[in-house]
């Protein structure tokens, strides 16, 4: 049984409600950023709120000093890159995994990929994880961030045979609709705090409860 249809039966073990969270640097740029994507927040995609995101993104390891490891681009060349893909987000947040059609999903899957892939958040030539960590603190509700410990390791049997990131990213997204839309239960799961305040938000956090237990038992 792959890690994907385990965890459809058994979430509920992995679900655990965290309310405080200690403030971090990962913790408070996080919580900074994701204030900015409320719909009533005037700010959205302010030059505080992308500021917000560069600065979670530094804090989460996608820029690391010295000539190996992740590194990310100048602020200008970061900020430029979302901005320019500023009227496409602008009609993507209308949409939430959770309530969408599959037909919805695949009209806007395309759109979703260019854009995840469209962000300068690093210098290397693997866009995944930091396009995806960037649009979950733009679209938190269409996009949960995508690493490679967690993440990519919990789908490594659906997706060994993708021939590109691209690919990879439309499974992810794909899977997670299918979580939250055939999976009972998965739907009425309570939102609530900084860190359980969107579905894919809540399916990243299962996803890693149930990674660090595999982590563990080795």
């Amino acid at each position: 049984m792959s890690n994907f249809e385990n965890l459809k039966q058994n979430y509920s073990q992995y679900h655990a409600i965290k309310q405080n969270r200690e403030m971090t640097p990962p913790v408070f740029f996080h919580e900074k950023a994701m204030a900015f994507c409320n719909k009533k927040n005037k700010d959205f995609l302010s030059d505080d709120h992308i500021q917000a995101i560069y600065a979670v993104l530094v804090a989460w390891g996608m820029h690391r000093s010295g000539e190996k490891g992740a590194k990310m681009p100048s602020y200008n060349i970061f900020k430029e890159s979302i901005l320019r893909n500023k009227d496409c987000i602008e009609k993507l947040r209308q949409y939430r995994i959770e309530t969408i059609s599959k037909e919805t999903l695949n009209s806007i899957l395309s759109c979703l990929t260019c854009l995840c892939f469209n962000i300068d958040a690093t210098t290397r030539s693997s866009r995944i994880v930091s396009g995806s960590k960037t649009l979950a603190h733009i679209l938190p509700d269409l996009v949960c961030p995508i690493d490679n410990l967690y993440t990519l390791t919990f789908f490594r049997d659906e997706i060994k045979k993708s021939k590109n990131e691209q690919e990879k990213f439309q499974f992810i997204i794909t899977s997670m609709w299918d979580f939250f839309h055939n999976v009972p239960g998965t739907a009425s799961i309570p939102i609530g705090g900084i860190f359980e305040g969107s579905y894919p938000k809540i399916f990243d956090n299962l996803i890693v409860s149930y990674r660090q237990e595999q982590i563990e038992k080795k």
